[in-house]
């Protein structure tokens, strides 16, 4: 539950900067013509969803991580334990 509270108010917190940047452009320029206003939301949120995204391909890395040493290792066989699992395969 407090995973979930902190991304809430960090979601919150993203979406006031974002309308807070908006609304910056929009005042200082008056002039300024719609196709430009929509590039600056375009670009505002790709970082947004870049930022999603790497976040979610460094979860994904460490769950692999951690399944990997999950996993049982491989055994270490001296020569002769190894020719002789090769002999039984024959």
């Amino acid at each position: 539950m407090i995973i979930f509270s902190n991304l809430a108010s960090t979601l919150e917190s993203r979406l006031a900067a974002l309308f807070a940047a908006a609304a910056r452009v929009r005042s200082t320029t008056s002039a300024m013509d719609d196709g430009k206003f929509q590039s600056t939301m375009n670009s505002l949120n790709y970082g947004t969803v870049m930022e999603a995204a790497a976040k979610n391909y460094m979860k994904e890395k460490l769950e692999e991580e951690a399944n990997a040493r999950a996993r049982p290792r491989g055994c270490v066989l001296d020569a002769r334990d190894l020719a002789e699992v090769c002999r039984r395969r024959r």
